[in-house]
């Protein structure tokens, strides 16, 4: 297939035209990544400060914790070996409490309603056939 002098520069046009854009995102490319590399480096900066900083100061708080954890059931142990039953103090016993579940109010109006006695009517005892 022959091709004329026109299709032969078109297609070189054309393959220029698309080195030149694919030459451009090559580009753009490289220079995001750039941005971003630098962006990551920040934080690396960042996080390394922080942990040359954090972590001595965390692994020394955990040492204390854990040498005050250590005391503190060191004492407790010696406590409850140096007690024996002989010599412990009595129990104490704990003071039991009742809680009134109705106000004060309302159990001071159901006990006069039960001294309260219902008075008869007059004409009701002398039908009574008990003589008084």
């Amino acid at each position: 297939m022959k091709r004329s002098l026109q299709e032969v520069i078109e297609l070189i046009i054309f393959g220029l035209i698309a080195l030149v854009i694919g030459t451009g995102l090559l580009w753009v490319m490289g220079w995001l990544l750039g941005v971003l590399g630098i962006l990551f480096k920040f934080i690396a900066g960042i996080i390394w400060v922080l942990l040359r900083y954090i972590l001595p100061v965390a692994i020394v708080a955990g040492v204390i914790f854990f040498v005050v954890r250590f005391l503190a059931n060191r004492n407790k142990q010696e406590a409850v070996v140096a007690s024996s039953p002989e010599t412990a103090p009595a129990p104490v016993t704990p003071e039991v409490k009742t809680v009134d579940t109705e106000p004060q109010e309302a159990t001071a109006e159901t006990s006069s309603e039960a001294v309260e006695v219902e008075e008869v009517p007059q004409e009701e005892k002398k039908n009574d056939p008990k003589p008084e």
